[in-house]
């Protein structure tokens, strides 16, 4: 199962809007109803609570290109719980439930994450699982299944990540979505070449480029190059020369399929190889076109979104890339359940001491 939401996405433009966690772990367990052969554990009925659990990876970051850092989906689970809690908790079969996280710390290892959510489960500790990024929900499902107990996955993936997996619901956006529109906007302002570049060992990435590659070449575009790395062993080096190989091709897009490290290892090659040199086209106004740019459309997913210190490690030439976005502090979205865009960041600065008063960043939304 997995919630929808508007379909414009891409920076500047538009806001992929999430359905709440709260409307869909009320309906899910609604649905169960307590029974549902220990779809929820055995105390459940009669708590004043919901315990949730789940396993994270609270360090290293994967900005330093030191692995993947999930510390910001708790940060989003925390603000969520608390929001929950203030406005009276889950509503289920006419009774008002609190939701209390428990969180534990994986340190980035897969094992221990696939341990950390069999312990849950197995010493009856929680009642629904949370995962994280797209690469927990295997390790998730895995210690659910057994006991048949929901779990939940946030952010996003391919649809077949939930395919056979009759206990898994997901705030999810499906990751082939993720470059259509904003390709099919370029190819109207009239592109007609792409390059792609993506992180082989993620399958939001490779799911991302391969809908990618299909809808640039279902609107007549050309592929004019590909590349695959993997970015736990690239330098600085080699994002340059990967950049300058493509730069070789003379595409008009770049739809970059990134995580975090990669996000900026691109970004800077782009800088390093003078790609970026113009500030927009007044006249290009569905989404930024560089009058002086080597490329006029540049695509990268997740990275530009961290917040202020990936701005920061850029610079100017952040101006040239375009990225979705999630719950953008200057989009004008709204909620049922947060409100607005601007509002919920605003309480999210008000609340937490993070990173300098930043508004939330990608993950957490």
């Amino acid at each position: 199962m997995a919630c929808r939401g508007p379909s414009t996405m891409w920076g500047h433009a538009g806001l992929w809007g999430f359905c709440s966690l709260v409307s869909l772990l009320g309906s899910v367990t609604a649905a169960a109803g307590g029974g549902g052969r220990g779809l929820l554990s055995s105390n459940f009925l009669t708590a004043d609570k919901i315990i949730i659990g789940t396993s994270q990876s609270l360090s290293p970051s994967v900005a330093t290109g030191g692995g993947l850092n999930t510390a910001d989906y708790q940060l989003g689970y925390r603000f969520w719980a608390e929001h929950t809690n203030e406005q009276g908790g889950i509503m289920i079969n006419g009774t008002r439930y609190r939701v209390e996280l428990k969180v534990i710390n994986d340190e980035n290892n897969s094992t221990k994450q696939l341990e950390n959510f069999r312990s849950l489960v197995q010493t009856g500790q929680v009642d629904v699982l949370f995962g994280g990024a797209t690469t927990a929900i295997s390790n998730m499902y895995k210690a659910a299944e057994q006991n048949e107990m929901i779990n939940i996955a946030c952010c996003t993936g391919p649809e077949s990540e939930y395919l056979d997996r009759p206990f898994l619901f997901g705030v999810h956006v499906n990751s082939e979505l993720y470059a259509v529109e904003y390709l099919e906007t370029a190819r109207a302002q009239g592109a007609k070449t792409v390059a792609l570049l993506w992180h082989s060992e993620s399958s939001f990435t490779r799911t991302t480029c391969a809908a990618a590659i299909d809808t640039a070449e279902g609107l007549g575009m050309t592929v004019v190059f590909q590349k695959a790395y993997n970015f736990n062993v690239l330098t600085q080096a080699d994002y340059d020369t990967m950049v300058g190989e493509m730069m070789v091709t003379a595409p008009q897009v770049m739809i970059g399929c990134t995580l975090g490290s990669d996000s900026v290892g691109l970004a800077r090659a782009l800088s390093n190889m003078h790609v970026l040199k113009g500030w927009p086209s007044p006249d290009k106004v569905l989404i930024p076109a560089f009058v002086d740019s080597t490329i006029p459309y540049i695509f990268l997913t997740v990275g530009p979104t961290r917040g202020q210190g990936w701005l920061d490690d850029i610079g100017p030439y952040t101006h040239g890339i375009s990225s979705p976005l999630q719950w953008h502090h200057t989009m004008d979205y709204t909620d049922p359940y947060f409100g607005s865009s601007g509002l919920m960041n605003q309480r999210w600065m008000s609340r937490y001491d993070y990173g300098a008063g930043e508004p939330m960043n990608y993950e957490t939304a």
